[in-house]
């Protein structure tokens, strides 16, 4: 489902009620709300090179970074978070966040994600990854992100 910028309040409330999935807008409306948009976080579970990594580097990279400020907040220290560091993406790791289920390290990825969207204030949260796509949204939704992308 997309939501194009300008709706109205209690248009996007009678879109939650009628239907349980995320609300979502594309990257083509991030794009055309650039005057409004100022702050984008992609926030991804893990920072080894492989699909979901390259979609977040191909994403990240080609925003225009005179309109957009990026940010990538991503768990472990992989090829990706290399590849962003050589692109000139600020990126932010993240303790804790693994694929291997640890309730100490869940605790510590989920206080460090509440953190980063605190500091960061972004104006578009864009999750990907099971793990990091549910603490994020939550998160999301619990802080008041204006735009959450799953």
């Amino acid at each position: 489902m997309l939501i194009r910028p300008g709706r109205s309040k209690s248009y996007i409330s009678h879109l939650y009620k009628s239907s349980p999935t995320f609300v979502l807008i594309s990257i083509v409306d991030i794009l055309r709300c650039a005057a409004r948009c100022e702050k984008v976080l992609f926030l991804i579970t893990k920072s080894n090179w492989g699909g979901a990594q390259r979609y977040v580097f191909d994403l990240a990279t080609m925003l225009p970074q005179d309109k957009f400020d990026v940010v990538v907040a991503l768990g472990g220290d992989g090829a990706l978070h290399s590849k962003l560091t050589e692109c000139g993406i600020r990126t932010i790791q993240i303790p804790g966040l693994q694929r291997d289920i640890s309730l100490r390290a869940e605790l510590t990825a989920t206080c460090a994600i509440a953190q980063i969207i605190r500091k960061e204030r972004p104006d578009v949260l864009h999750v990907h990854s099971s793990k990091a796509g549910f603490i994020g949204t939550v998160l999301g939704r619990i802080l008041r992100v204006p735009r959450i992308v799953f």
